[in-house]
């Protein structure tokens, strides 16, 4: 009984949890981080829309001196680090993830190079981007690029919500 009576506690206070999750938005922005070999610039560019449960958007991402370039395509989002909103609510912070292409996705002998999955958190700071504290982190799982991370404040570019 003593078991039933957390297992009811613990869906009820899921539904409670999931019935305050409003507010998914968009969030776009591109720039540059310094790389994670700690030389030299890893860029990036990317649209995450979240319609809860949907997510929907592409991000590019390379770091030019540790030759890690990917297409990611997001499949789903978390919650927020202090935002306590699935997609970030009104905030423009978010966590995201998803499915990654390295590229190119062939090899110089055309064999394919296996992708993997991808996890990104992004922290709109204020206005104007990189002057504000934006951040971008980014990590893989899987394929070529297993166990690459890369977490910084943006030098360069800006990461915002769109309404």
């Amino acid at each position: 009984m003593k078991q039933m009576s957390r297992r009811i506690g613990a869906l009820l206070a899921a539904a409670v949890c999931m019935g305050s999750l409003v507010g998914c938005n968009t969030v776009e922005g591109g720039g540059w981080i310094l790389s994670a070999t700690g030389v030299g610039k890893a860029t990036f560019g990317f649209w995450l829309r979240c319609e809860e449960p949907t997510v929907t958007g592409e991000m590019q991402y390379n770091d030019h001196e540790a030759g890690v370039k990917a297409h990611c395509i997001p499949t789903s989002s978390g919650l927020t680090i202090g935002g306590g909103s699935l997609c970030g609510g009104n905030s423009g912070n978010g966590l995201y993830f998803g499915n990654y292409t390295p590229q190119p996705p062939k090899d110089k002998d055309g064999n394919l190079r296996p992708g993997g999955r991808f996890r990104v958190d992004i922290h709109d700071g204020g206005e104007p981007g990189a002057d504000s504290g934006d951040t971008f982190a980014i990590r893989f799982f899987g394929g070529v690029y297993d166990g690459y991370s890369n977490n910084r404040r943006l030098l360069g570019g800006n990461v915002q919500r769109v309404d």
